[in-house]
C-alpha cells in the first residue's frame, strides 16, 4: 500500500436538483458536480511529512458550495493512513476559523473521483465570495515513493480563477491537525495552474450582513430592525439563473450557532423563482451577536429533508446599539495661536440626529462643560488662543430614543509645556508641573551642571528619583506632538531611563504605553550600547548611531510629529537619525513622567540612570532644527554653527553650506587634468 506523503487534496462541489447521492459515483460528476483540485508537491525530493500542508486561495466576486474533502491516491491502492482534511477561513496570518474537517479513511474504504479519496461533510457549505480561505490535510510517512513525476499525473483542464481569485501560498505546520501558520512559495512550478479542476458551481446564500459584520440594523426605539438578505441556490444547468425546482427558504436565525430548538421561517421562493431571498427581521436585541442560516426546499420538501439541495453557510453579525452609533471619532488638533481648529465626527444616518459640541476644561464629560453652538457633524473653532490649550472637544450625538457621546479629544496650541532647570529645586520654570522625590528614598543630590546646577543620580535603585506631581493623566497630548530636550553626563552603558512617561510591567512591554528617552544598554544596527534612544509603545523605537555616555556633556532632543509619525533625534544639535514610526500607536498613557529612570516606586525603580541630567524641557510639537540649535547655543560660547537648510549639498563643493561660485571654481579647477582609467579617474 501507497504510503502517502504528496500534497493534494480536494474541495467537492455538488449541487444537483435531485441532492448529493451517498457515496458519490462518477456520474454524480458527470451530471453536475465538480471537484475542486488543489496539490502542491515537490518534483525532485519528497513533501515534509508529519506535518500539516496546505495552500491558501482567495475567491472572486462569487461564492461556491463545497460538500466534500478528500486527499489524493494516485495509484489507486489505497492510502498508508486515514488523513484528516480541514478547511479554515483565514482571520490573520497565524489564525484561522475552522469550517467544516472531514477524516479520509485509510486503504480503499472511501470513495475514490478522478484520483482522489474523500469524505463527505455532514452538509454542504458556502464559501463567500472576495474571502481567503486555507484547505489543508495531516500528512504522514516518508517515503522515496512519494515522489511523483509529471508523467504520472493526471491530466487534469486549466481552470480559470477570473480577477481577484487565485492561488497564492503553499502553508506547512509540523505537529498535530491544526491550522497552518508557515508560509512557503509553490513546488512544482512546471505544472502550475493545471492542477486546478474546473467547472466550480456559483453557490446560494451569499449572506448579508456578512460574517462578522458589526453594528448592523437600525434602531428602533429599544430593539433593531435587520433585513437579511442572501442569493437563491443556482440552477445545475445554467449558473446565472436560480435553480426553477426551489419553492422556499428555510430561515434559521438565532444567538445559539446550532440552531438547537429554533424552528425555521419560511420565506417563499417566489414564481417564477426570484434571484434573492429577503426578510425583514424586526425586534431584535441591540449590542448582540446573532447567527443566521439559509437552506432551501426543492419541491416543498420540509426543513433537513434529503432533498433540501443545500444547508448554507452560517452568518455571524452584531446588532448595533439603540443609540446614535459613532464609526468616526473626532481628532484631536494642534494649531497655532491665532490659527484654526477642525473637528468632525461620524454617525451610522438614522433620522432625527441632532449634534451638540462642547468643550471641557478635563477629559470628562459632564453637566459643567460649555456648549459650543452647532448643530452638525462638523465643528470650526477660529483665532485659537494660548488660554485654549489644553482643553477637550466632543460631540453628543442625540435622537429621541437616547443619546450617545464621542472621545474627548484635544484642542492643543503648540507651547512648551515644562522646563526643569534643576537649579538645587525640582520647581517647573513655567510653574506648571513640580516635581518631588519618591517616599522613602534620599533626597536629590545636586552638582556643577551644564548650566548651574544639576541633578545627580546614581544607577542604584536604592537611590531617589524625581516624579512630576499629577502628572498621570497629564502631557497625552504627545499623541499629537512632542519635543524632549535634555542635557546628560555619564559613562553608565545598561539600559537606563533619562526621562519617561510610560505604563509598563516590569520588563514586559506586552499593553505598554507612553514614551521613553533611555539608554541603550545593547548593540544594535547602528545604535551601539550607550547610544541614545527613543521609544513610543505602540510604534516603532529610534535610536542615535552615536555613544553619547563618555563622560562629556551632551544635549539630547527627540521629536515626534503626531501627524506624519516622523521622529527625529538630535545629539548636540546635529540630527543624527529619522525614521517614520508605524504600528497601533500612540496611546494614552496613566503613569506619571519621572526624570532618573523609566518609571519609578520605592518596591521597584526600573532601569535607574546613573548620570547627572540638567535642563529638562517638554514641548507638545516637533520643534524645528533652528529651535534644537539654539537650545543647544544657550549655553555654548562661541555659539555652534550648523549647516541644518536643506539646499544642492551636491553640488557644495568645499562644503560651506552654500552653493556659489567658489564651488564652480573648485569644479573646474581640473575638470580638464586628467581622463586616464583607472589611474587618475
Amino acid at each position: 500500500m501507497k504510503k502517502i506523503s504528496l500534497v493534494s487534496f480536494i474541495l467537492l462541489y455538488c449541487l444537483s436538483s435531485a441532492g448529493w447521492a451517498d457515496p458519490y459515483t462518477i456520474s454524480d460528476i458527470a451530471n453536475g458536480s465538480a471537484i475542486y483540485k488543489l496539490s502542491a508537491f515537490n518534483i525532485s525530493s519528497p513533501i515534509r511529512n508529519n506535518g500539516n500542508i496546505g495552500g491558501e486561495f482567495h475567491l472572486g466576486p462569487v461564492s461556491r458550495v463545497v460538500d466534500a474533502l478528500g486527499v489524493i491516491d494516485l495509484d489507486t491502492d489505497g492510502l498508508a493512513t486515514s488523513h484528516q482534511v480541514g478547511l479554515w477561513r483565514k482571520l490573520t496570518d497565524s489564525t484561522g476559523e475552522l469550517l467544516a474537517s472531514v477524516t479520509v479513511p485509510a486503504g480503499t474504504a472511501a470513495q475514490r473521483i478522478d484520483g482522489w479519496r474523500y469524505a463527505k461533510l455532514p452538509h454542504p457549505i458556502t464559501l463567500n465570495a472576495d474571502t481567503i480561505y486555507v484547505l489543508n490535510a495531516r500528512m504522514y510517512n516518508a517515503g522515496t515513493d512519494d515522489r511523483h513525476p509529471a508523467a504520472q499525473y493526471p491530466v487534469m483542464n486549466t481552470f480559470f480563477l477570473g480577477s481577484n481569485e487565485d492561488l497564492s501560498l503553499c502553508r506547512w505546520l509540523g505537529g498535530d491537525f491544526a491550522f497552518p501558520t508557515t508560509f512557503y512559495t509553490w513546488a512544482g512550478a512546471a505544472y502550475g495552474a493545471a492542477n486546478w479542476g474546473t467547472n466550480m458551481y456559483l453557490a446560494g446564500h451569499n449572506l448579508s450582513p456578512g460574517w462578522n459584520a458589526a453594528n448592523v440594523g437600525t434602531a428602533n426605539g429599544s430593539i433593531i430592525d435587520v433585513t437579511l438578505n442572501w442569493t437563491t441556490g443556482r440552477s445545475s444547468a445554467d449558473m446565472n439563473l436560480p435553480n426553477s425546482q426551489i419553492t422556499k427558504h428555510y430561515l434559521y436565525i438565532s444567538t445559539d450557532p446550532n440552531f438547537v430548538g429554533v424552528t425555521p421561517l419560511e420565506v417563499s421562493a417566489g414564481s417564477p423563482v426570484q434571484d434573492t431571498g429577503s426578510y425583514f427581521m424586526a425586534g431584535l436585541t441591540p449590542e448582540t451577536i446573532y447567527y443566521w442560516r439559509v437552506d432551501e426546499s426543492i419541491n416543498n420538501s420540509l426543513p433537513g429533508a434529503a432533498q433540501t439541495i443545500v444547508s448554507g453557510a452560517l452568518g455571524r453579525f452584531t446588532t448595533r446599539a439603540p443609540n446614535p452609533v459613532i464609526v468616526i471619532q473626532p481628532a484631536g488638533v494642534l494649531t497655532t495661536i491665532n490659527g484654526t481648529a477642525n473637528y468632525n465626527i461620524g454617525v451610522v444616518a438614522e433620522a432625527g440626529l441632532s449634534y451638540q459640541w462642547k468643550i471641557s476644561n478635563d477629559n470628562v464629560a459632564d453637566a459643567g462643560d460649555a456648549s459650543l453652538g452647532t448643530d452638525s457633524n462638523s465643528l470650526t473653532l477660529t483665532n485659537i488662543q494660548l488660554a485654549d490649550a489644553g482643553k477637550y472637544i466632543y460631540c453628543v450625538v442625540s435622537k429621541p430614543d437616547g443619546s450617545t457621546t464621542s472621545d474627548l479629544v484635544f484642542l492643543e496650541v503648540e507651547r512648551q509645556m515644562a522646563w526643569w532647570k534643576l537649579d538645587d529645586n525640582l520647581n517647573d520654570t513655567l510653574g506648571n508641573w513640580n516635581g518631588a522625590i519618591l517616599p522613602g528614598g534620599g533626597m536629590i543630590t545636586y552638582a556643577a551642571g551644564r548650566n548651574g546646577n544639576a541633578a545627580v543620580f546614581s544607577d542604584d535603585p536604592d537611590y531617589n528619583r524625581i516624579k512630576i506631581t499629577n502628572s498621570e493623566n497629564a502631557f497625552n497630548n504627545y499623541k499629537l506632538g512632542l519635543t524632549v530636550n535634555t542635557w546628560i553626563k555619564g559613562t553608565d552603558k545598561t539600559w537606563s531611563g533619562i526621562i519617561a512617561k510610560q505604563h509598563r510591567t516590569s520588563i514586559d512591554t506586552t499593553g505598554a504605553t507612553g514614551w521613553a528617552l533611555e539608554i541603550r544598554g545593547s548593540n544594535a544596527t547602528n545604535a551601539p550600547m550607550g547610544s541614545a534612544s527613543f521609544v513610543i509603545r505602540g510604534l516603532s523605537t529610534l535610536s542615535s548611531p552615536l555613544v553619547v555616555v563618555d563622560a562629556n556633556w551632551h544635549m539630547i532632543t527627540v521629536t515626534f510629529d503626531g501627524a506624519t509619525k516622523e521622529a527625529k533625534i538630535y545629539v548636540d544639535a546635529n540630527q543624527v537619525n529619522s525614521m517614520t514610526m508605524t504600528g497601533t500607536g500612540p496611546f494614552d498613557c496613566n503613569e506619571a513622567v519621572y526624570i532618573g529612570s523609566e518609571f519609578a516606586d520605592h518596591s521597584t525603580v526600573y532601569q535607574p540612570f546613573g548620570g547627572t541630567v540638567d535642563d529638562v524641557r517638554i514641548f507638545n510639537h516637533p520643534v524645528s532644527a533652528q529651535s534644537v540649535l539654539d537650545m543647544y547655543n544657550e549655553f555654548t560660547d562661541p555659539d555652534k554653527v550648523l549647516c541644518i537648510s536643506p539646499y544642492a549639498s551636491e553640488l557644495d563643493a568645499n562644503m560651506d553650506c552654500k552653493v556659489d561660485f567658489a564651488d564652480l571654481a573648485e569644479l573646474v579647477s581640473g575638470w580638464l587634468s586628467c581622463g586616464l582609467y583607472p589611474d587618475c579617474y
